[in-house]
């Protein structure tokens, strides 16, 4: 999963007996993109701040040459009506979207009315498009539009990219960012931020907003949801499904997850991921 599970999943998961852990195999960051032709723009990326995007995504910005937005792109030119397009189903870019309007500024998104999940009743006017794909050809075919897509299917297809202002206050894309660094801050020492049991419910946690002068406020995390005790499993068959764990963990899998435009983890979070696994219960005869 691209999220993790919920705490009613949890639940349900640890009433029946049974223990679920979780582990990160990979991690990605939700990029804006937009269509504002380059030439409005000044030869500059557009800035936005989260507070600006809420407002945008919620209607309350409707045009592109809003004050607030030429505050921060005194050079554009752009005038046009914003065209916002959002993912038709639920999906984790649009839970992690949200989660994160929500998060960076709540007096203008759950404060307004707005709710931060995966799928959600949009403002009236606003497109809708499927999958990744869908959402990138929106974005190709109408101009002055603005949209969240997994940064790298994004990029893969050529589009813009608002530059966003991370927590620190600096305006970066995500080709600018260090998308790792976000796990590397909430795994440092003291900070409660991802559980130190991976069996405990990680429905809270999540990386938006993170600190650091190259964090990408944006971050998420792929995870395999694997059952802790395997004793009960076919030893041949437990022994497949941890090498394919540990393969995809490995330098030549974290390789695979960058041809697939992931990040690979921070040597912190695979330090996590290997104790992890050091304390799954296997099967008699597991080799």
């Amino acid at each position: 999963g691209d999220i993790p599970m919920t705490s009613s999943r949890y639940a349900e998961v640890a009433a029946s007996g049974r223990t679920m852990i979780h582990v990160p195999f990979a991690m990605g960051g939700i990029g804006v993109f937009h269509s504002v032709p380059e030439g409005m723009l000044g030869g500059k990326p557009l800035h936005l701040t989260g507070c600006v995007l809420a407002k945008i995504f919620s209607a309350q910005i409707t045009k592109w040459d809003d004050p607030e937005i030429v505050a921060l792109n005194p050079d554009s030119t752009a005038t046009a009506a914003i065209k916002v397009v959002h993912r038709k189903k639920g999906s984790s870019s649009t839970s992690g979207f949200t989660e994160y309007m929500a998060r960076k500024c709540p007096t203008e998104w759950t404060e307004k009315g707005w709710q931060a999940k995966s799928t959600i009743v949009w403002p009236a006017g606003t497109a809708e498009a499927q999958g990744s794909g869908g959402m990138s050809a929106y974005i190709q075919e109408n101009a002055y539009a603005i949209g969240y897509i997994d940064a790298g299917h994004g990029h893969d297809k050529g589009l813009s990219e608002i530059a966003l202002m991370n927590k620190d206050g600096n305006y970066l894309t995500t080709k600018q960012a260090d998308i790792g660094a976000a796990a590397t801050v909430a795994l440092a020492p003291g900070s409660d931020l991802i559980p130190t049991d991976p069996s405990a419910d990680f429905s809270g946690v999540n990386l938006y907003d993170m600190s650091g002068p190259d964090t990408w406020p944006i971050t998420m995390i792929s995870y395999f949801y694997l059952e802790k005790d395997l004793s009960g499993m076919d030893a041949q068959t437990a022994a497949l499904v941890v090498a394919f764990v540990k393969f995809v963990l490995s330098a030549e899998g974290q390789e695979k997850a960058e041809e697939k435009l992931f990040v690979k983890l921070p040597a912190e979070m695979q330090t996590y991921n290997t104790a992890t696994l050091d304390n799954l219960t296997l099967p008699a005869g597991y080799a």
